[in-house]
């Protein structure tokens, strides 16, 4: 197959916020390519080595010829994926925070940073603790766990077909991140009264959720994954705060409900995988945030 970059080639580099540098294609060799670029004041930034990936799928767009050059990347250097080029290139640069925290906040581990709270016996046993974090595995009032721990600022619930009331979870006046999986969850548009969310998590939810119901929530960063009756997409295109996103294994969507997301101004990461590697991969090409790999690109690589 005719590769459709050679050295000398320059391209526009996204950079996460929107906007794109000039890079140049300084040598390349079995699909990876050794890029180059300038800062405004002409000095060159250090010579990456990356995957030519992102120049095959036409996320890096040629918009110039030329000859190559004499620079590469130091001997022995090894690629790197093409989003992580991206962030490297715009915090060299000083355009991106490119070091936000990722939004997952232990997945699977119970761990001494996040106690465990499985009964209302083991609530009992730690209740009055000065805990900011804490799980949720087992058939606890979530009133009582406001009450025993008024300054939680991280809390997790997965109690597989538990049903979660929002409402109760307005008693957690102090509370920064919320990551809820597995349940069943209702009235969601109480959330809004956490003030102080930054991070809200939402896992394969049993249920409707309509995410015109968050319309006014706080949080800066969203995580939706195999929510299958997840309606109200397009509410995302007006929260001018949201700076980090992810919708996983959301194959219910079509390319036209996600689209729109690839222009939001202020996004600064996400990962969309709205299923199949033809959606996913036009998705990569016209997004402007830093993105992801998609998981089968990865398993492709």
């Amino acid at each position: 197959m005719k590769l459709p970059y050679r050295a000398g080639d320059s391209f526009a580099l996204p950079l996460g916020d929107g906007t794109h540098v000039p890079a140049h294609i300084v040598a390349c060799d079995h699909h990876t390519v050794d890029i180059v670029v300038e800062r405004p004041d002409g000095e060159p930034l250090p010579v990456l080595r990356a995957s030519d990936r992102a120049l095959v799928l036409q996320r890096w767009r040629r918009i110039a010829r030329g000859t190559a050059g004499s620079a590469h990347a130091p001997p022995g250097t090894y690629w790197t994926g093409p989003a992580k080029v991206e962030r490297t290139v715009a915090t060299l640069l000083g355009r991106v925070n490119a070091q936000i925290a990722p939004l997952r906040i232990h997945e699977g581990r119970f761990s001494a940073e996040y106690p465990c709270v499985r009964g209302t016996g083991e609530l009992a046993a730690v209740g009055g603790l000065p805990l900011r974090s804490l799980i949720v595995a087992g058939p606890v009032g979530l009133l009582d766990v406001a009450r025993a721990f008024p300054e939680l600022r991280h809390l997790r619930i997965a109690v597989r077909g538990m049903e979660v009331d929002a409402r109760m979870l307005r008693s957690f006046s102090m509370l920064q991140t919320l990551n809820v999986s597995g349940v069943t969850v209702t009235h969601v548009e109480a959330l809004a009264a956490l003030e102080k969310l930054a991070m809200l998590r939402l896992a394969r939810i049993d249920g409707r959720i309509d995410l015109r119901d968050l319309a006014d929530l706080p949080a800066s960063a969203l995580s939706f994954e195999a929510i299958r009756e997840l309606r109200g997409v397009d509410a995302l295109l007006h929260r001018r705060k949201l700076e980090q996103l992810e919708l996983l294994d959301m194959w219910q969507l079509e390319l036209g409900d996600v689209m729109p997301l690839c222009e939001l101004p202020h996004l600064l990461r996400a990962q969309i995988d709205v299923g199949g590697r033809r959606k996913n991969v036009e998705l990569y090409r016209r997004a402007a945030w830093a993105y992801p790999w998609p998981r089968e690109l990865c398993a492709a690589q």
